[in-house]
């Protein structure tokens, strides 16, 4: 068998009823790594709620930065189990997750599902030293009762203080 029908199965076992395949589709993807993971973002849109419940718990062990921006996706999605896996994966990726969700806030200032899980994202990065001042301003901002377009606001405020002190 070859590794991408091998990617494509365990994947796919990632949606079945019984727990015990889930689990062993999710540690052997794990145990893949980085390799498994263009499979698991391509799954993130299919299946049901558990299937992406399991692909984003998948990409949580696996902590690879290229799915950020997928997984920052996946924080508006209607399924709030969904959403807190997705941000947990976020939270491991620690400063790779910023930038995303930085700009997805910027953009998606009106939904009240990315602003929640935006929250949890903030808020466990900065139990992990890694957001500076104007990371923590809006964090401030998403937990208290401003409007919504200050939000958008201090987000590309913070993307754009992340910048300069790139440059």
């Amino acid at each position: 068998m070859s590794i991408d029908s091998r990617l494509a199965l365990l994947v796919e076992e990632l949606g079945a009823p019984e727990v015990y395949r889930r689990m062993h589709a999710r540690n052997e993807l794990a145990a893949m790594g980085t390799m498994a993971t263009p499979a698991l973002l391509r799954a993130l849109s299919e299946g049901g709620d558990r299937h992406r419940w399991e692909v984003c718990k998948t990409l949580v062990a696996i902590k690879d930065p290229q799915a950020a921006p997928a997984l920052v996706a996946v924080l508006a999605d209607e399924v709030m189990a969904v959403r807190w896996v997705a941000a947990e994966a976020l939270i491991v990726l620690g400063s790779h997750a910023v930038p995303p969700l930085l700009r997805a806030l910027e953009e998606h200032f009106n939904s009240v599902y990315l602003r929640e899980s935006a929250h949890h994202v903030l808020w466990g990065l900065d139990r992990m030293g890694v957001l500076g001042p104007q990371g923590k301003d809006l964090l401030k901002l998403l937990g208290g009762t401003e409007p919504s377009i200050r939000i958008g606001v201090a987000a590309r405020e913070a993307l754009a203080g992340r910048h300069a002190q790139v440059h």
